[in-house]
Order: structure tokens, then sequence, then C-alpha cells
């Protein structure tokens, strides 16, 4: 009886078909006399059953356990407990992908804050002074980047940079050696009338005083850089938009900028990282990062109106990008690139809007821009950034430890060049014992617009495709 029990509580279709079959059979013989009446209904109810027995079977769509493999197509039983079943597993996996999702949301936005409350998407009627005020606001948090590291700071990057002591300094510290030096002799002896020896002995005491002069201050900071926001060479892009002047910026290349600072600000974290700037005991000598001499994210958003970082690559032969002007910026051309100032956004409103499909559905690629094949697209913006340094060879896997680590960044392209230390050294700079190199790396970043487009102004909304935002507050 048990087997008859089970057979009926799993094939409830076949039993309806058996019963429909027999009552159809049953009500034909009582309503038709003639044989051949008979036949041919059967023939009829024989088809009802092979339908209703073709309903026990149903073709299915399943996802391939291979990432971006094809979905595969079985025929699976209709069964109410296997139903059930997979529909726990897909609201399992549903759930999955929401809380996996939104950790990554949360990671990619971290500690990045707008420039300025208020100011994006756009400052709201009677507020457009915070478009001047923007000018202000963006630059200080350049200034700010290369302070003394403080527990107290956690959203900005802090860097501690400097520079070797200057030309003035060293020259008042050997003046006052060749002083001291002269004073010991009775009488006091003037510059010329020391001897050869005497010579050779004052000039081994400002050679000693030289080093321990450079040697300290190496040991008192933790990445050299330039830190005069004005110099030409300051290490981060600062775009030409935010300079003094009566003229009122765009917001489109405002929220550029916001971009790139962003971009630039993840990347000095990551120099943070590498040579551990919380910890006193670090400095120039002993941790990977030796000198920064330049930032430099590259124009546009990968995929759309840019081609990336990779085509500067090829158009150089295998040269690199950091710290050279760029040819434009978002949406059109404009001034230079990264370790400098940089033009605004030109031509934005003829940019069509691009037709970048359904976020749901399999991501784009294109392995012609780039080794990861990653572009712009409905889930997230791709964005390609030069890093150029002095590094310690041996401990640069150190940096791109410390680069994986930090909001989704990926390295596309390296280029190394070697570099005399002793000639660095007449220039002040004390690396160390370690073999140095001058790098160039290509780096991309990536940023889910799960968090940044209710930042983005209008226009750029469109140009990217971006529908359906509700702005930030």
């Amino acid at each position: 009886m048990k087997p008859l029990v089970g057979f009926i509580k799993s094939n409830p279709i076949a039993l309806l078909a058996a019963f429909v079959a027999i009552g159809s059979v049953a009500w034909l013989y009582l309503i038709f006399d003639d044989g051949g009446s008979f036949k041919k209904e059967m023939t009829g109810s024989t088809g009802d059953i092979a339908a209703l027995d073709a309903l026990k079977k149903t073709g299915a769509s399943l996802p391939s356990p291979k990432p971006d493999a094809p979905p595969k197509s079985v025929t699976i039983p209709v069964n109410e407990k296997a139903i059930k079943t997979i529909e726990e597993v897909y609201a399992k996996m549903n759930d999955e992908y929401r809380k996996i999702f939104e950790r990554a949301v949360e990671v990619n936005k971290g500690n990045h804050v707008p420039m300025d409350d208020g100011l994006f998407p756009e400052p709201k009627r009677g507020a457009t002074h915070k478009l001047f005020y923007a000018k202000r606001v963006y630059r200080q948090y350049f200034q700010r980047i290369m302070n003394e590291y403080s527990p107290d700071v956690q959203v900005e990057p802090r860097l501690h940079a400097g520079m070797p002591p200057a030309a003035d300094d060293i020259k008042i510290e050997l003046e006052s050696v060749e002083q001291n030096y002269l004073r010991g002799f009775f009488p006091i002896k003037q510059p010329g009338e020391l001897t050869v020896d005497e010579q050779k002995i004052l000039h081994g005491m400002k050679k000693k005083r030289l080093l321990d002069l450079l040697q300290r201050r190496a040991r008192e900071i933790h990445v050299y850089a330039i830190t005069d926001f004005e110099a030409a060479n300051f290490p981060f892009q600062v775009d030409a938009w935010s300079e003094a002047g009566n003229t009122k910026p765009l917001i489109e290349e405002i929220w550029d900028s916001q971009m790139s600072l962003w971009i630039q600000q993840d990347i000095a974290r990551v120099v943070m990282a590498t040579n551990e700037v919380d910890n006193p005991a670090a400095n120039v000598t002993n941790r990977p990062i030796k000198r920064l001499l330049a930032i430099s994210p590259v124009p546009g958003y990968v995929g759309i109106n840019s081609e990336g970082g990779m085509a500067q690559v090829l158009a150089k032969g295998g040269g690199g990008g950091g710290g050279e002007k760029s040819a434009s910026r978002f949406l059109g051309k404009g001034g230079g690139g990264g370790g400098g100032k940089a033009g605004g956004v030109i031509g934005i409103d003829k940019v069509a809007a691009p037709s970048l499909g359904d976020p749901d559905a399999k991501l784009p690629d294109n392995f012609g821009i780039a080794p990861t094949g990653r572009v712009t697209n409905p889930l997230y913006d791709v964005r390609h950034v030069w890093i150029h340094m002095v590094v310690d060879f041996k401990q640069l896997p150190v940096f791109f430890n410390s680069l994986s680590d930090s909001n989704f960044m990926s390295v596309l392209y390296v280029r190394s060049t070697d570099i005399d230390e002793y000639e660095h050294l007449q220039s002040g700079f004390v690396y160390g014992n370690g073999d140095c190199v001058e790098v160039e790396i290509l780096v991309e970043t990536i940023w889910l617009r799960d968090w940044t487009s209710k930042y983005m102004p209008p226009k750029v909304r469109t140009a990217l495709g971006v529908k359906d935002v509700e702005a930030a507050e």
C-alpha cells in the first residue's frame, strides 16, 4: 500500500491523466454505442493523455556555475517539492548576491565624500556661490594631503611627504662646520691659510655633516614628494578651473575633478599603507616607495569617451603616461594631466547618451582597451590612472599587494627604468640600501554607480546613459 501512496504523491499529474482517461472511456461507452465513434473518441483521449503526460516535464534554463558562461538548458520534472526547493535555492542566491553587492558598494564608497555638501548633483537655486566656493575647497584637499599623519583624520589620506634639505639650509650647515673648524686654531685661521692636509680634514668634516643632514631628513619623512602646491611638478593633478578668478566653473567639470580627486586620494592611501605612514619607525630609507613623482588620472570614462591608458602605451611604443600632460579632459579637449594643471569639460552637451544595456545582463568587455576587458557599463564606471614614482625594486610587490587590497584596483601595465642612486644622492635624495628603479604603473579603478550616480550632474548622467536616479540630498 505504501508504494502506491508514494507513487500517488510523487506523480500527481500522471494520476490526473489516468482519471481523465478512465472518465473519458466510461462516459464515451455510455453515450456512444457505435464502435467507430468509440474508436474515434478514444484516439482523441489518447492525445489528451499524451498532452497531460508532457506536462510532467518542462524545459528550464539554469545559470552556469562558470562566470560569464551561457545558461544551460535542461528538462526537469514538475514536482511541487522540487519547485519549492529550487525557489528556496534561488531566493538564497539572490539574498547572498544582494549582501555581496551591498558590501561591494560599501567598500567602493569607503571614505569618498563630496568636496562640499550641497554641491552635487547641482547647487539648488540661490546657492550658485557653491560653484565659486568649490575652487578653494578643492585645492585645500591637495594641500592637506602632504601633511603629517594623524589618527584623528580618517577620511582624507596623509602622506607625511617632504623634500631633501634646501640648498640654503645646507649652505648654512656647511658654513657652520667650517667656522667651527677654523676657530679650533690659535690664532684663528682663514680658509686660505689652511694646509693641504687641513683642507682634506675640513672637506671630510663637511661631507660627513652633509650626509648626516640628508639622512636625518630622510628619516623624518615617509616619502619624498614636492609639497609646494604651486610648484609646476606638484605630483597631484589639480584642474585649472579651480584657479583664482571670477569665472564661474561648470558643475560638470567640478564633478570630473571630484572623480579625479577620489582616484588620487585612493592612490595616496595605497602609498600610505605601503610606506606605513602611521608607523613612526618607518621612513623613506626602510620603506618601499622612495619618491612620488606624479599621479595622473587618464581623462574620461573608459569605453565611453576614453580609450584608456593602454592607448597611450601603444601610441608611445611601450612608454607610459605618468607625469605627462594629457591631451584632453572629460567629454572634450582641455589642459594637461597629472603632476600639473588640467583643463575642464568642453562639449558635454554634444555627446549622445550611449545605450549600455541592462545592468543585470552580462557585462560587456573590450580586451583591445585593457587586459581586464573592463569598460564603463550600466553597473560601474571605469577610470584609468598613471602612477610615477621611485621605488625599491625588491619591495615593489608590497606596493602591488596594497594596491590589490584597495577599492577594486588592478594593475594594467608596468614600465621600470634603472636609476643611478649616487646621482640622486647628489640632489639630496637618500633611498637606503636597496636597488631602486623609476616606475610608471597604469592602474584601473572601478566606480559602482549604485552610489556615484546620485551625485552626478544631470548632463553627466545623460552623457553616461544613467536613468532613474534619485539625487543626493
